[in-house]
Parts: C-alpha cells; structure tokens; sequence
C-alpha cells in the first residue's frame, strides 16, 4: 500500500477506510454465498426503529455487518467524490452521506431477499371456513362442478367447487366448509350458513 502513502491525509484516510473494509465485505459476501453467516456475535442488543418497523435479526441496526457496509460507503465515497469536492468538510459530510446510503441499500435489498424468501405454499385445508364467490355455476347436490375464486396467501386463486346443497349460480358468496379432494372444496352459500348459526 506504498502508493497510498503519495497522496494528502484526507485521501489516505479514505484509502485506509476502504480498502480493508472492501477486504472484510468480500469475506463477508463469501461466507453469505457459502450458507454461513457473515455476521458476528458483537452485534448490540438496542432496539431501533429505523424508520422500516421493527428490525428482527439480521436487520438490526447496530450490527458488525452494517458497521461494514457504512464505512465501505464511506471510504469509496470520500474516495470517488475527492477530485469533485475541494472542500474538506463537505466531503467528509458526503462520504458520510453514502456510507448512510449504503446500509439503507443493504436494509432494502434484505427486505427484498425476505419477501423471496417467504413460504407461500398453498395448503387448501386452510381455506376452510374462507368466504370466496362463485366463478362458474355450482350444481346441486354434488351433481356437477363449479368454480370459485377465494384470496389465499396475499393471492386470488380459483378452484373448482360442489356443494351439497342447493345450486350455486355465478357471483353467490360463499364459504367453504369442507374439503372434497386435493383440489376441489365444498361450499355452502354464505347467506344460508348465517341463517344456519
């Protein structure tokens, strides 16, 4: 790192800041791709609000990873903006101003990961006692098939329908009360199981 020794404090700083954290991010990065995790246990237990609700585990805010990412921002930063700022005290003003962007960056991008992450699987067994509407005529008496439409997981699904009474025609409000097989439900009208209770 001798050539770093060439420039003003201010850019040497900056060099000092980036180049090992750049080191410990990959380090970081590799151990994440690999199934282990690139945190470690010095992270501190304070409970934030970063203006994304509560941050459970690894979105806490005050962690050693974070701490990374911010001066990661902050080195390449101060180092990118060197030649375009003059003025020291706003340049270290902007190195800090990335550094802040680089950790709501790597909030979002978990945030994202989260969502991927999610199991949305669909089990139809919770969908009893779930109100939907008729898609397509239900026959009586379990004399034919139909269709509903019924919000599942975030998601609007259709699935075919009998109903063990009277005929369902299309736009009837529904529940379901039970399931027939692995991908037809039994309804009543919603109406009528009111009447019922």
């Amino acid at each position: 790192m001798d050539f770093i020794n060439q420039y003003e404090p201010i850019l040497r700083m900056f060099w000092y800041v980036a180049l090992p954290t750049s080191m410990i991010f990959l380090m970081q990065s590799a151990l994440t791709i690999f199934g282990m995790s690139g945190d470690t246990d010095i992270d501190i237990d304070i409970d934030t609000d970063a203006g994304i609700g509560h941050l459970d585990s690894p979105m806490e805010l005050f962690t050693f990873r974070n701490f990374i990412n911010f001066l990661l921002g902050f080195g390449w930063g101060g180092i990118t903006l060197y030649s375009t700022i003059s003025n020291i005290f706003l340049l270290v003003t902007c190195a800090l101003i990335v550094g802040i962007i680089f950790v709501a960056l790597f909030f979002y991008i978990l945030q994202k990961i989260k969502l991927l992450e999610e199991d949305n699987t669909f089990i139809i067994y919770d969908l009893i006692n779930t109100s939907g509407e008729v898609y397509m005529r239900i026959p009586e008496n379990m004399q034919g098939i139909g269709k509903i439409m019924i919000a599942s997981g975030g998601s609007t699904r259709e699935l075919e329908a009998v109903t063990l009474g009277p005929e369902l025609p299309t736009g009837a409000k529904i529940i379901v009360t039970a399931i027939h097989n692995e991908s037809t439900v039994i309804v009543i009208a919603k109406d009528r199981l009111e009447n019922i209770d």
